[in-house]
């Protein structure tokens, strides 16, 4: 999937479309059916307009953002022990029924190679 940066796009054509989105934070911060939260939000909005967005590693994960789990490379499984392949079968919701030879290849069935 393409990505188009903020340096792809021209600094007018990005001004007047910021301008406008501007105005219109503006104007929704007028509406008196908001809560404090939500103006505290827009006026977050209305100060980072324009601005580059920066990503930090440390930085906390946004509201509803899901953690994956951390699975070990493919070389790694192959080399753990039956009950190190439990344990990880139950942590990726794979059934830990069967062989080690079965158990295995289920594993690698659904770790990303």
């Amino acid at each position: 999937m393409p990505v188009v940066s903020r340096q792809d796009i021209p600094d007018e054509v990005r001004a007047r479309y910021e301008g406008r989105y501007k105005t219109q934070l503006k104007e929704a911060l007028l509406s008196p059916g908001l809560t404090a939260g939500q103006r505290e939000h827009l006026r977050e909005q209305i100060r980072n307009l324009g601005k580059p967005k920066t990503y930090r590693a440390d930085s906390p994960p946004k509201a509803g953002a899901i953690a994956l789990p951390q699975v070990p490379t493919a070389g790694t499984v192959r080399q753990m022990r039956k009950a190190e392949l439990l344990a990880l079968a139950n942590q990726l919701g794979v059934p830990d029924g069967g062989t080690k030879k079965e158990l295995l290849d289920r594993i690698l069935a659904v770790i990303p190679s």
